[in-house]
């Protein structure tokens, strides 16, 4: 659980990154990728691709806008870190319910980009 400090200071660089959404999502998965190039490997339309290649792909840039979203919808329920399940599940279905360690990979490459903006 967190401290209301801590969801705070969490809460604050969060919607600074978000000031810049489609960057931020970009941002997000070029991190993730970086951390974990095997997850890259589960995207048909960014497997192979160098980082160069992903950071002019539109299609990179409006997924990692809508991941980002997701992620707010989440980040703004931080005081009620019990909701956190209920909005992954309500907003992506199957493909959070079946793949949630692959999401928890996901929000370990969040924390980085967060950090750098701070």
């Amino acid at each position: 659980m967190l401290t209301a400090d801590e969801t705070q200071i969490i809460l604050s660089g969060w919607n600074q990154a978000m000031k810049d959404a489609k960057g931020l999502g970009l941002d997000i998965f070029l991190t993730l990728f970086e951390m974990f190039p095997q997850h890259q490997e589960l995207f048909r339309d960014f497997k192979g691709k160098s980082r160069a290649e992903l950071e002019k792909m539109p299609k990179l840039r409006a997924h990692g806008l809508r991941v980002v979203n997701t992620l707010d919808g989440a980040i703004q329920s931080l005081d009620d870190m019990e909701s956190l399940d209920v909005v992954f599940t309500r907003r992506l279905g199957a493909a959070y319910t079946d793949n949630k360690a692959v999401w928890m990979k996901l929000l370990e490459g969040v924390i980085p980009v967060i950090q750098r903006g701070m």
